[in-house]
């Protein structure tokens, strides 16, 4: 092999370099390989590095030096010379690498060694590595003195370093009128990075918490390449993971159960060719188990004595913590009992406590005690006062005289209406040719006005009214039915007729105000089909939606009638 030394060196030798440092932070080289390579005759390949210790694998042509550091893909072999230097080479069309004889030396030759001050992990290798200590490595110069006229792989170069015995090889392409390099052999993958994961709401959160972590993949060539993204708990994938490539975002929404977890995002790009995948840093996120809940303490207090037919009032306060503070409103009710049988309903809890109203009925002694219902038995536990008080009742100064009074609470009805009669009838309007030229329709028409306040009183605006004063009532399901449509002989198929966008109108102040479960409907000629199912009652709603009409273009101009007919059970 022989070398055209643009400056002398006295022998050559080996340098060391940690392996994986090959692959960190480059862009991609989307250039085809030199059809010379892979070189048997090579011990293996070289990476180039800038003066801050970031390998690169592009750059200005007329740079002077061309790199700043050359590192070798493998360890030097047992029988590598004492020194090593960096010499370029121009392919030679028809020849093996080993032979050509087109290289310049670039570098002054260098006893391997460990080179602490070098930067970055550079510092550590433990590979053949070269540093251009003279700033003189010049490609354009190399060009000038060996020209490449490979037609194979026109304005290919080769990179070598060169121990006096064996060599490491890697190619690069020029564009001298762009004044670029760019590495072609071995190709580079480009590095990709998710950044820190953010939490939110931040670690540690409170049991049952949904919690959003963030995160955001770049790549060494500054895109955000396609792929996809998994979460991960430790070694378990959690589902729900959002990769978006436009922007690069990654999220993922959890609810992450009570304990620690550490949490990570997995990258694998689409284009494996060109880009490496990645993990993300590891976050230690916990999640506290609830509190226990809360004890409390329930007292009565209030009038001991009172008269035969007179009411006194009873209180109770409950409180919990220490020091004691009195429970706020909504925290759950008390039911207070009279010799141990509950009197009426449960009292809600106020901010200052419950209150009871008792009416002795005679002059025996009596005990009003409370219980504590909380409403959230994982916040407080229930208590009770089994004590209370006890109230001795005076015979009233003049004696009551009780009268009987009666009610009559009737069976009740359960109605269903419309506005709409054969002599006022619901008008689907005028019907149209469709879009697709198949059939003709009708423009939904709003059969009740979903905008306008419902009503008990029957209206255009309500659509159906439903009225249901049946004592006890646990519900009704309306359902409606249609003929077919009519002008003469001439006939629409009444399954034509749809009813959607059905929704329940609550009337303000009523007893139903929710528990309405509205159904669209379509084809209901043959068979009724429910359009509104409610699970509560009694009371008033309204129910809305639209009717629309789809008949065949053979049928024939005129005005069609039909009959739809609602029912309620």
């Amino acid at each position: 092999m022989k070398i055209k030394m643009k400056t002398a060196i006295g022998g050559v030798g080996t340098f060391a370099v940690a392996a994986g440092m090959l692959v960190v932070g480059a862009a991609n080289a989307s250039a085809a390989a030199p059809s010379f390579q892979p070189d048997p005759n090579a011990a293996g390949t070289v990476s180039f590095y800038n003066a801050a210790g970031v390998q690169i694998t592009s750059g200005t042509l007329s740079a002077s030096p061309f790199a700043a550091y050359y590192v070798a893909s493998t360890p030097a072999l047992s029988n590598s010379g004492p020194k090593d230097a960096a010499v370029f080479y121009t392919p030679v069309l028809g020849q093996a690498p080993a032979v050509w004889q087109t290289g310049d030396i670039e570098t002054t030759s260098q006893t391997p060694g460990a080179h602490p001050s070098y930067p970055g992990a550079l510092a550590t290798i433990t590979n053949p590595v070269v540093k251009d200590d003279s700033g003189f490595a010049d490609m354009p110069d190399h060009i000038s003195n060996f020209t490449s006229t490979d037609s194979a792989d026109p304005n290919v170069y080769e990179v070598r370093i060169f121990d006096g015995v064996n060599y490491w090889s890697s190619d690069v392409k020029v564009d001298t009128a762009a004044d670029t390099w760019t590495q072609v052999y071995p190709t580079v993958k480009t590095a990709t990075t998710l950044s820190t994961i953010t939490a939110n709401p931040a670690s540690p959160a409170d049991s049952g918490s949904t919690v959003t972590l963030s995160s955001t993949l770049t790549a060494g060539d500054a895109t955000h390449p396609a792929g996809t993204v998994s979460l991960l708990d430790g070694a378990t994938t959690v589902p729900g993971a959002t990769f978006n490539a436009a922007t690069g975002a990654v999220s993922a929404t959890v609810n992450p159960a009570d304990g620690a977890h550490s949490y990570s995002f997995v990258f694998t790009p689409t284009d494996t060719a060109t880009y490496n995948g990645t993990t993300s840093a590891t976050l230690a996120y916990a999640v506290n188990a609830p509190a226990p809940a809360a004890a409390t303490t329930t007292a009565v207090s209030g009038p001991t004595t009172g008269t035969v037919g007179s009411p006194v009032t009873e209180h109770a306060n409950v409180t919990s913590g220490s020091p004691a503070a009195e429970l706020a409103a909504g925290k759950g009710s008390v039911q207070f009992k009279v010799d141990g049988a509950n009197a009426g309903a449960p009292v809600a809890l106020t901010a200052t406590g419950a209150d009871f109203a008792y009416t002795p009925a005679d002059t025996s002694a009596h005990v009003i005690t409370a219980a504590f219902v909380p409403a959230d038995v994982t916040k407080y536990l229930a208590s009770s006062d089994a004590a209370g008080v006890t109230v001795t009742a005076t015979a009233a100064l003049y004696a009551p005289d009780p009268q009987t009074i009666d009610v009559n609470v009737p069976q009740g009805t359960l109605v269903i209406s419309t506005p709409y009669t054969p002599a006022n009838p619901f008008h689907l309007g005028n019907m149209t040719l469709s879009a697709d030229g198949t059939s003709l329709t009708s423009t939904p028409a709003n059969f009740g006005d979903p905008a306008v306040a419902a009503s008990a009183t029957p209206g255009v605006n309500n659509g159906v009214t439903i009225t249901d004063t049946r004592t006890g009532s646990t519900g009704w399901t309306a359902s409606a039915s249609v003929s077919d449509f009519t002008n003469g002989a001439n006939t629409i198929n009444g399954d034509g007729l749809s009813f959607t966008n059905v929704a329940p109108k609550y009337i303000v102040g009523n007893h139903i105000q929710s528990g309405v479960t509205p159904h669209d409907i379509t084809a209901f000629k043959t068979a009724a089909k429910a359009f509104a199912v409610s699970n509560v009652g009694p009371g008033t709603v309204d129910v809305t939606g639209k009717l629309a009409l789809t008949a065949p273009t053979s049928t024939l101009a005129g005005l069609y009638v039909a009959t739809m007919t609602f029912t309620i059970v």
